[in-house]
């Protein structure tokens, strides 16, 4: 690739003679100097060299100015061999009458298929400032393209060097979209007629879907067609097409023909780039700053953009194709005010997320809502405030639990928490059973740290123990390397993972705790929420003597036949094991004529012993439709009395549906149901 020039002040024109075997351009011995340079002021004058003619009329230029030619090897976007490139240093922006530039094309006249193209440095949102080719209008004279200028090229500030670049282009044939909004120019033996008609079409597609949205693309004000250059980018800005911003909504688009070898790739790219260019039109600034992008809108720009691919994938459902494995993760520390210190942009292609989250729930109109929003302010954050109902304090943590279980978008990525290296790390190894750190958190995002179990510690410990500060929201995930993660538990500012053991194989030894600060409704400060972590890994007691479990319960029941006496369902004692904090007892065995089928389920919390949940079910079955079954389940009940030999629990009177979430019973006799519990009560002779 050859180099690019970016000198303080400089114009700079490209020329491009494809195919030429005479009257070739002077090109001096050394590059760097010029092949001419005049100093030209308000009287008018010309510089010029073989091929390239600038003339500047009286009246043009309010100061003198130097604009000096000379040899350049900078890239440009078609591929003519042979070709020489000319630089214009020098000409300011503003210009008080039109100046002329002609360009030599060879032979007697310029071919029907020759066409003058400028380039200059222009902003994208989705790349930021770089080397953008557009075609001007150019009228032929005895083998000149000549064309009209109103301005010289765009001065972005300190920042960026305004450059011009001009080629004359041979090959190239253009299609206008069915309703007139759209003109391609295409290289007619790399681009069919038929793929350039199927652009066309994409982008007046896409024109027709962002009006259904309700944007308006300046109403009478609009200026159409707008030129969409099918032209190399991939190879000089790995881009497959982008849409650079202008005054007044005069931007231009560039496709990269290698979309056209994804059947989804004109869509998405016109989809993509078109609601770009409507995004212009609720600039707050006046049109006539439109040369630069809004930064502090722009992450909103990308991310709309993104989401809007959708309309046009085959799979609505999957990913936006901006939303790569280094951005995915972006919002969720980053939070919807937008980064300070990485690319807006790339920001802006994981907050797609955010916009199909809000739009699934409270639908497409938002949108619109959060454009006509932003004008009363500089930033993103009260927009999604004043637009949404209800506002991002009511639904940032779920948005963030989906966005972590790939709920959103269905990727490829695997799980890229797993790898991520913005996630702090922590690593517990040998006796270590405690961490404790601090952070800070940005306005509604989360904070995240990455737990890693070393394998000796499983069989030791039964739980695993999270806490924050008391304003704050937990989850806890399971993470499993490649595969999306495992919502363990979430809610409150303290969580107590039971189980360990058996989430230690299950999930690799890898946890994602999560902590988001709760916020009061309006509150759109900038103020970073400190968080406190504290990390314990609890060791459970040996459980192991205990064998045998015995269910029993009574209680006032309901029945299909209207009667209601009291009822007792007892479930034996049976045999089973802990694992960590879980007992299970099955079984399945023939007494007699009948098989006796069923469980005692146990969870008890691996500190206090008391139970967590538990049920039992049981089936008496003399044949397929003769039987009698029974079930019970419950939760929260408080350790009574513990020796050697038993641990008890009961639950006594009315207090005893505080604590029985589910019973049922049903009597079966050749195939008709002859009792079924239809509910239940308690009272003074009710226990668990």
């Amino acid at each position: 690739m050859g180099r690019r020039y970016f000198l303080t002040g400089w114009m700079v024109f490209a020329l491009i003679l494809a195919g030429c075997t005479e009257d070739e351009p002077t090109i001096p011995d050394t590059p760097d100097t010029p092949l001419a340079e005049e100093t030209i002021g308000s009287e008018g004058g010309e510089v010029a060299a073989d091929e390239v003619v600038l003339s500047v009329p009286a009246g043009a230029l309010t100061a003198d100015h130097t604009l000096t030619l000379s040899e350049s090897d900078s890239d440009h976007p078609y591929e003519q061999g042979g070709a020489f490139i000319f630089e214009l240093e020098g000409l300011p922006e503003d210009l008080d009458v039109p100046i002329t530039l002609k360009v030599y094309a060879g032979g007697s006249g310029k071919e029907s298929t020759t066409a003058l193209f400028l380039g200059e440095t222009r902003e994208s949102a989705s790349h930021g400032r770089e080397l953008t080719w557009y075609e001007v209008a150019c009228q032929d004279s005895a083998g000149w393209c000549v064309a009209t200028l109103d301005r010289g090229p765009y001065d972005l500030g300190e920042k960026a060097v305004p450059t011009f670049q001009v080629t004359s282009v041979d090959g190239l044939e253009k299609v206008t979209s069915s309703e007139g909004h759209f003109v391609i120019s295409y290289p007619a033996e790399e681009v069919g007629h038929a793929l350039a008609v199927s652009l066309a079409e994409k982008f007046e597609t896409a024109y027709d879907a962002v009006h259904t949205l309700g944007f308006d693309f300046g109403g009478e004000h609009g200026i159409w067609p707008r030129p969409v250059e099918v032209i190399q980018l991939l190879d000089i800005a790995d881009q497959f097409g982008r849409y650079t911003i202008a005054p007044y909504g005069k931007g231009v688009f560039a496709v990269d023909p290698l979309v056209f070898s994804h059947p989804d790739g004109p869509g998405v790219v016109a989809y993509h780039e078109v609601f770009h260019m409507a995004q212009d039109f609720y600039d707050y600034r006046p049109p006539s700053e439109w040369k630069t992008v809004n930064q502090n809108r722009r992450w909103l720009d990308e991310a709309c953009s993104s989401w809007f691919e959708e309309e046009a994938q085959s799979d609505p459902e999957y990913c936006p194709i901006g939303l790569e494995p280094n951005n995915y993760l972006v919002p969720l520390w980053y939070g919807i005010w937008g980064p300070r210190h990485i690319d807006p942009g790339i920001y802006g292609y994981g907050m797609s997320t955010i916009i199909k989250y809000v739009t699934d729930l409270q639908g497409d109109d938002r949108v619109l809502d959060l454009y006509k929003a932003y004008p009363d302010s500089a930033d993103v954050m009260p927009c999604f405030q004043k637009a949404c109902d209800p506002p991002p304090e009511e639904w940032m943590t779920d948005y963030h639990h989906q966005v972590v279980l790939q709920d959103i978008y269905i990727c490829d990525h695997g799980n890229v928490l797993m790898e991520d290296t913005q996630v702090p790390e922590v690593t517990m190894t040998g006796d270590q059973t405690s961490y404790t750190t601090h952070g800070s958190i940005r306005p509604f995002a989360a904070g995240f740290i990455r737990l890693t179990l070393t394998p000796d510690q499983p069989d030791g410990f039964a739980s695993l123990k999270v806490a924050v500060d008391e304003d704050h929201n937990l989850a806890v995930f399971g993470l499993q390397s490649g595969q999306t993660a495992t919502m363990l538990g979430h809610g409150g500012n303290s969580l107590t993972i039971d189980g360990l053991p058996n989430l230690l194989q299950t999930h690799e030894k890898f946890f994602l705790l999560a902590s988001r600060p709760n916020r009061t409704p309006g509150d759109t400060s900038f103020d970073l929420a400190p968080v406190h972590w504290s990390i314990d890994l609890i060791e459970g007691q040996d459980l192991s003597r205990f064998e045998t479990a015995i269910v029993k319960c009574k209680y006032r029941a309901t029945w299909n036949d209207g009667v209601v006496p009291e009822q007792t369902i007892n479930f034996s004692a049976q045999t089973g094991s802990f694992t960590g904090g879980q007992f299970y007892a099955p079984w399945d065995y023939m007494d007699g004529d009948t098989r006796k089928v069923g469980h005692i389920t146990i969870t008890i919390d691996p500190e206090s012993l008391d139970i967590i949940s538990w049920s039992a079910s049981q089936r008496w079955e003399w044949a397929a439709d003769w039987y009698n079954l029974y079930e019970i389940s419950g939760t929260g009940m408080i350790l009574e009395d513990l020796d050697d030999n038993e641990m008890e629990y009961q639950v006594d009177d009315a207090a005893t549906c505080g604590v029985v979430n589910h019973i049922y019973v049903k009597k079966m006799v050749d195939g008709e149901v002859t009792k079924e519990l239809l509910g239940h009560s308690c009272d003074d002779n009710s226990y668990v």
